[in-house]
């Protein structure tokens, strides 16, 4: 009897333990890292996150080429020493800003676009990018067709296997200006995955206040379910500080230890917006996401049976912890 318990106590464990990684590896949900392309960055926080979304190339001012930054290989690198996969993002940022003209020229000239995705194509095959993430944001109604017929193209030109994923604004107002250029349904036929920015619900021109308050999030969650299906969707989740100076200049990013050693003592967790708040006198307001922020923002994500989310950006944000994340952080295998 007793050699048949002892054998039967290691039967038991090894049981649950087989058990235990299932259940981890049935988990699907991803926690995307977006990070700039540095590879310092990229190193400190790739093995945090599932997968690493690289922001390391933009259209050139006319829109007919890509420009990347330097050290993006580097970077890519980092992602992949650490074991996660890393998506290229393409953005319209030019003189510090996302350019709608610089939107205009790609989108609305067949001729760019094709470039555009043909260029992204060789640059994905020579580096070994494992996806791209198109991030064209600040755009007009006009360039609704065209950024469709970009994604198509894009989609046909990229090797087989490479994902396609793109950034959307979030909004709580569907027939707004913010989705006038986003057909949302025909631009989730082509990609893998829809990020809703579910951020900059005050921004760093305007006014103070959250940078995205829980409330605003949900609506604005509930607002892109209508239109994409969870399971292809995943939420933009902000971790970094805004701090607004009392006067006309944009709020100054700033990270989120940067933000809460400013704020000392002065910081109050709003639970309204489930983040941090202090006012610093002089007309200084700040507000920040950290990882209490992240967890909320998470949960809601998990709840509503999205992909996964997104976290802008790892160089600024908490470290994201399996508390942070409701989980273990998986990699796209599923290890």
């Amino acid at each position: 009897m007793q050699r048949r318990a002892a054998i039967a106590v290691p039967i038991v464990v090894a049981v649950l333990l087989a058990a235990a990684g299932s259940a981890r590896a049935a988990d699907p949900f991803a926690i995307t890292g977006y990070a700039l392309g540095n590879p310092a960055e990229v190193a400190r926080g790739a093995a945090t996150v599932s997968d690493v979304g690289i922001d390391g190339a933009t259209i050139s001012a006319d829109g007919s080429r890509i420009v990347t930054y330097p050290e993006l290989h580097e970077a890519l690198e980092a992602a992949h020493d650490a074991g996660r996969p890393a998506s290229l993002l393409l953005a319209n940022f030019h003189d510090g800003d996302f350019s709608p003209a610089v939107g205009r020229r790609l989108l609305r000239d067949p001729g760019n676009r094709a470039a555009v995705a043909g260029q992204l194509a060789d640059e994905v095959a020579e580096a070994g990018w494992d996806g791209v993430t198109v991030d064209i944001e600040n755009i007009r109604a006009g360039d609704r067709a065209g950024l469709v017929e970009f994604v198509i193209a894009l989609r046909s030109a990229l090797p087989g296997g490479t994902s396609l994923d793109i950034d959307v604004p979030a909004t709580t107002d569907p027939d707004g200006w913010a989705w006038e250029p986003f057909d949302l349904p025909t631009l989730a036929d082509h990609v893998d995955h829809v990020t809703v920015m579910a951020y900059d619900q005050h921004y760093s021109t305007g006014p103070p206040g959250p940078i995205a308050g829980i409330r605003w999030v949900r609506r604005s969650l509930k607002t892109i379910l209508d239109q994409v299906a969870p399971g292809q969707l995943r939420l933009g989740v902000p971790g970094w500080g805004f701090l607004w100076r009392g006067d006309a200049r944009p709020a100054r990013v700033l990270s989120v230890a940067q933000a809460r050693e400013l704020a000392g003592r002065r910081a109050r967790w709003s639970k309204a917006a489930a983040e941090w708040h202090a006012r610093l006198g002089h007309g200084r307001e700040l507000w920040f996401a950290d990882a209490r922020s992240m967890r909320k923002r998470i949960a809601l994500a998990r709840g509503a049976g999205l992909d996964g989310a997104a976290i802008w950006r790892l160089g600024l944000a908490d470290r994201i912890t399996p508390d942070v994340a409701g989980g273990p952080v998986l990699r796209a295998d599923g290890t």
